[in-house]
């Protein structure tokens, strides 16, 4: 029904605001690319309508890539994770002896991707029935763009980590406290 009502009164992908002149990216760095940046990343691609890629190593970069309002919340909502992840580990690393960082990272980021996970499953049952107009999906528009800027980095080589499945667990309770109330964009 929305298809039919966009072609009987002619609105453009303009009108829409879905077109690929309306997406950008940013950059940060150089900076020391950590385990946490790579998380936090994943976890605002997936919730906040961006896509992320980095560069690794010690002159590495983030790179965020979508529409401008969704790059400055992405941003910002990049900020205040880092400080918490990083406050939530200086804690853990002070109460426990020999701790695993990767896993107790690990274990934030899947607290808080459960915590957005809910708020948007909340918010969909919300707006179940109402009249959602999408000509071309703005994903598969930051997708084009992103392959068409050629961001994707030489693949970092993969290392192992040891796992504590306690440590983890320990971070998610520490990932719990994390409140992040998703903002719903112009145009979403």
């Amino acid at each position: 029904m929305a298809a039919r009502l966009i072609d009987e009164h002619k609105i453009s992908e303009e009108e829409l605001g879905h077109t690929k002149t309306n997406i950008k990216h940013t950059q940060i760095g150089p900076l020391r690319v950590l385990w946490e940046h790579r998380l936090i990343g994943m976890i605002l691609q997936k919730h906040f309508y961006i896509r992320f890629t980095f560069a690794p190593g010690h002159n590495g970069w983030l790179r965020f890539c979508g529409k401008p309002d969704d790059l400055i919340v992405a941003e910002r909502i990049y900020i205040v994770l880092l400080k918490s992840f990083k406050q939530r580990w200086k804690e853990h690393k002070t109460k426990t002896s020999n701790p695993n960082y990767h896993s107790f990272m690990c274990g934030v980021y899947f607290a808080v991707m459960e915590k957005l996970d809910a708020q948007r499953e909340a918010r969909l049952v919300k707006e179940k029935n109402a009249l959602v107009i999408v000509k071309k999906n703005i994903d598969d528009l930051i997708d084009e763009y992103f392959d068409e800027q050629e961001f994707k980095p030489e693949p970092a080589e993969e290392k192992k980590y040891e796992y504590s499945e306690w440590d983890e667990w320990r971070g998610r309770l520490a990932g719990s406290t994390i409140n992040i109330y998703e903002p719903v964009p112009a145009g979403h």
